[in-house]
Parts: structure tokens; C-alpha cells; sequence
């Protein structure tokens, strides 16, 4: 008999946990079995690429198994879900080849992309998309310390590994049956994760991944300014973003006397300015005249409102995923909007094949 399956996605902010009951409705119901989140220590992971991206490996590994004995989840067997900035991924054009030769040019076109020696890394392939003139593969490495490391830290909190990847690609899992729906896959769909630590933008059409980004700005940023400004501590700035109103929803004109507002200004300018250039430079490379959506999920997509300050910045329609896919509990804890959010990550990571 199978073991069954959990998702942990370790995050700077938070490390969480899910265990799929069921999918309906074309995967747009989700019901969870199990879900839990503990904080991760504070400045336990670093914040870029680097060969060693957890600093405090004994806080980490202690925070697992909490996590472990407070969800039940001791014996599954784990996918973990890495920050992307942890691995390295290209997008590569190559001639149309079968896949057979696909394997044996990809060392020799990724090896001078890597910031090391080719035989430092695992690497994997997928081809997403084949056209008469080129194929389009993107490659995704890990230096084998790294993946090694995060393997034992899964094992010493009780669960069997399965498989490691980043957290990006596996919220796509969960976006799949909506950008695969014949009306939406004629758009260019943008798809911006905002993660504590980097915000991730990648671009859809045709139901094809035709490329991402990784913006080294989140709501960590946010936190400092609210830190800096109000001379208070995290725990404190933290709770000012979840209690004080930032971005209005209705009478925008508004929005500059909003003392919070102003407070992030810098942050959130940063970041729409990154959104923005991303864009710019997918529709100029694929030739395309307007992004009509963009869809805003992860954790610092919490702030109330955030979305309606996005589309009247961007001129774009802007979108929750929560607002295209409902995630449940099975059980009696009910999942707050905040946790919602915060999962979607660890339940594209269930939906894989």
C-alpha cells in the first residue's frame, strides 16, 4: 500500500504543510486532509543564490519536526518545494530535435550558464513547447550539496522523501486547469507570486509557460519600511500589516493620504516598477500588444486590497487566485484566507503527475 503524500514548501517566512483528501470540479475545489505552518527562524535562510542557503540548519530542522508532530504527517512520504532563488533555471531555445539528441546537447548549453562546474549539479528538463523552428526546453539545477542537505533535513523530521523542486513551477500545477480552458489559453495571462523574500512573474499562452522571472523583492521589504518608519520590531511591523489598512479599495485619489501607504511607497514602487519592465520585455520579445491579466497569489498577496492597487498601476485587469480556485479543510479548523494563500504553493505541489 502507498504511503501517503505531503507537500512541504520551505519558506523564508514560513515552512508549510498539506495532505490532498480530494480535487473536484476540474481540480478547482481543492479539500485539504491535513495543513499546518510554523514560522521559520528568523534569518534562517538566505536570501540569494548561494551553496549553502540555510544558516541555521539545528533551528530549521527542529521547526520540521514541530511541524511534523503538529500536522500528523510522520512516515509520509514528502515533496519538498524549495525558494526558487535556490536553484538555478534557463529558458533554452534549441534547434527541433528529437528528444534522444535534447539529451545530449543539454550539458554542453547549460554548462556555461551555471555559476560552477557542470558536475557540481543535478539538472532535469522539461520541453515546453515544439515548434517548427526551435524547441523550447527549460532546465532547471541544484548543486548536489544542497539538494543532498535538503533531503537529510526532510529525513531527520520523519518523512521520506520524494522529490525536491522549486516552489514556482508547482503553483503552476494548480493554475493548470484554468489557463488550459480554450477561452483564457487565446491570452497572455501574467502570474505574479509574491513570496516574503522575491516576487516571481511568469507569462502564459496557448496553455505554455513562455517565460519567468525572478524579482528579488517581497514583503519582507514591506515589513522593514513599516520597521524603520514606526521604530518598532518585526513582530510588531508584521502585525501593523495585517491590521492597518494600506491600499484602499474604492476612492484611489485617496490612496497618497494613507500614512501606511506611504510608509511602503518606496517597496511596493520597486516592485510594481519590476512587474511593469517584465511585462515590457515579454511583450516585446514574443510580440505581443497587451497583457489582459495578471493573477496575484502567495503570501504577501495578503494585504487587503492589494490587487486593485496593482491593476490601477499596471492598467492591467488584476485577479486573486483565490478568486479562480477554492482551498478547503476537511477537518474542523477552518483555513483562513491568509493560510489559503500561503498553501497554494504546497497544493500545486499535490496536483503533480
Amino acid at each position: 500500500m502507498a504511503r501517503p503524500m505531503v507537500c512541504i514548501d520551505l519558506g523564508s517566512k514560513f515552512i508549510k504543510a498539506a495532505v490532498l483528501k480530494s480535487k473536484k470540479d476540474g481540480d478547482k475545489h481543492i479539500t485539504l486532509a491535513k495543513f499546518g505552518m510554523v514560522e521559520t527562524p528568523e534569518k534562517a535562510m538566505v536570501n540569494v543564490f548561494s551553496d549553502k542557503p540555510i544558516s541555521k540548519p539545528k533551528e530549521v530542522q527542529a521547526k520540521l519536526k514541530e511541524l511534523v508532530t503538529k500536522t500528523g504527517i510522520k512516515g509520509y512520504d514528502a515533496i519538498l518545494l524549495i525558494p526558487d532563488y535556490l536553484a538555478v533555471a534557463n529558458w533554452l531555445n534549441m534547434p527541433v530535435k528529437a528528444k534522444d539528441a535534447i539529451d545530449k546537447a543539454i550539458p554542453s548549453t547549460l554548462s556555461p550558464l551555471l555559476p560552477l562546474e557542470l558536475d557540481k549539479w543535478f539538472y532535469d528538463y522539461q520541453i515546453v513547447e515544439n515548434s517548427k523552428k526551435q524547441t523550447t526546453v527549460v532546465a532547471q539545477a541544484i548543486l548536489k550539496n544542497n539538494l543532498f542537505d535538503l533531503g537529510d533535513l526532510i529525513a531527520n523530521a520523519g518523512l521520506n522523501i520524494a522529490g525536491i523542486d522549486t516552489t514556482f513551477f508547482n503553483l503552476m500545477n494548480l493554475l493548470h486547469p484554468y489557463y488550459t480552458d480554450a477561452e483564457v489559453e487565446k491570452k497572455n495571462i501574467a502570474v505574479v507570486y509574491m513570496g516574503h523574500e522575491a516576487t516571481s512573474v511568469a507569462f502564459l499562452k496557448e496553455s505554455v509557460i513562455k517565460s519567468s522571472r525572478s524579482l528579488p523583492l517581497g514583503g519582507a521589504a514591506f515589513t522593514k519600511n513599516i520597521m524603520e518608519a514606526r521604530r518598532c520590531d518585526e513582530v510588531a511591523a508584521e502585525k501593523i500589516k495585517k491590521e492597518e489598512e494600506i491600499f484602499l479599495k474604492d476612492n484611489p485619489d485617496k490612496q497618497n493620504k494613507v500614512e501606511l501607504y506611504n510608509i511602503i511607497k518606496p517597496s511596493f514602487g520597486e516592485l510594481i516598477k519590476g512587474i511593469y519592465n517584465s511585462i515590457d520585455q515579454y511583450l516585446a520579445r514574443f510580440r505581443e500588444f497587451k497583457i489582459h491579466e495578471i493573477i496575484l497569489c502567495g503570501g504577501t498577496s495578503n494585504f487587503r486590497n492589494i490587487n486593485n492597487a496593482m491593476q490601477l498601476h499596471l492598467n492591467t485587469k488584476t485577479v486573486m487566485l483565490s478568486e479562480i480556485f477554492t482551498i478547503d479543510s476537511a477537518s474542523k479548523t477552518v483555513l483562513s484566507e491568509d493560510e489559503k494563500n500561503c498553501l497554494q504553493c504546497c497544493v500545486g505541489g499535490l496536483l503533480r503527475n
